[in-house]
C-alpha cells in the first residue's frame, strides 16, 4: 500500500497516543479501554469542503451505532506550527497561519509531510484528557480491606426531629 499525501501513519506515529491502533488511509482508530465498546477516531479536520487545507484534528468517540461526540483541536490552539509560522513570518490570522495543504497529486516522494514542523504535544495533551473523560479508567477496589475496616454509614439520629 502507498503512503497517503498526508502521510497520516507518520503523523500518528508522531503523536504517539498509548492506545492499540490502526490507522486506515487518512483516519486514526483506537482502543483506549479494550472492555468498553466505544472507539476513538481521529481524522484531519479540513478548513473548507474541498479539503484543500487542514487546520485541526477532528477527534470523535465511536459507539456501535454511530458518533456520540466529537470535537475540533485546532492546530492555532494547540500550538502546533507555532515555531514553523514563526519561521515563515506568519502570524494568527494571517493565511496559511496554523494550516497544512496536502501535496500536490503525485506528491514528490522526497518532499517532506504536508505538517512537517508540527508540535503536536498540545494535541497530545488534548486527546488524552478527552479520553480520560469518554474512557475513564476502571476502578481499582482495594481488597485488602475488611468489612471491619472500612469506615461505617453514620447511625441515624436518636433524637428529636428538628422543627422550624
Amino acid at each position: 500500500m502507498s503512503p497517503t499525501p498526508l502521510a497520516a501513519q507518520a503523523f500518528f506515529d508522531k503523536l504517539d497516543l498509548p492506545y492499540e491502533s490502526a490507522v486506515l488511509g487518512d483516519v486514526y482508530y483506537a482502543v483506549p479501554q479494550p472492555a468498553l465498546p466505544q472507539r476513538l477516531r481521529i481524522s484531519f479536520h479540513p478548513t473548507d469542503p474541498g479539503h484543500l487545507a487542514f487546520d485541526g484534528l477532528d477527534v470523535a468517540v465511536l459507539q456501535p451505532t454511530g458518533p456520540v461526540d466529537q470535537v475540533t483541536l485546532l492546530f492555532a490552539h494547540h500550538a502546533t506550527f507555532t515555531a514553523r509560522d514563526r519561521a515563515k513570518g506568519l502570524r494568527p490570522g494571517a493565511w496559511a497561519y496554523a494550516t497544512f495543504y496536502p501535496p500536490p497529486s503525485p506528491p514528490r516522494r522526497s518532499a517532506p509531510p504536508p505538517w512537517a514542523g508540527a508540535d503536536v504535544t498540545g494535541l497530545r495533551t488534548a486527546i488524552t484528557r478527552y479520553v480520560e473523560i469518554w474512557f475513564p479508567a476502571p476502578l481499582q477496589l482495594d481488597r485488602s480491606q475488611t468489612a471491619h475496616q472500612r469506615p461505617s454509614t453514620p447511625a441515624p439520629s436518636t433524637g428529636r426531629p428538628r422543627t422550624r
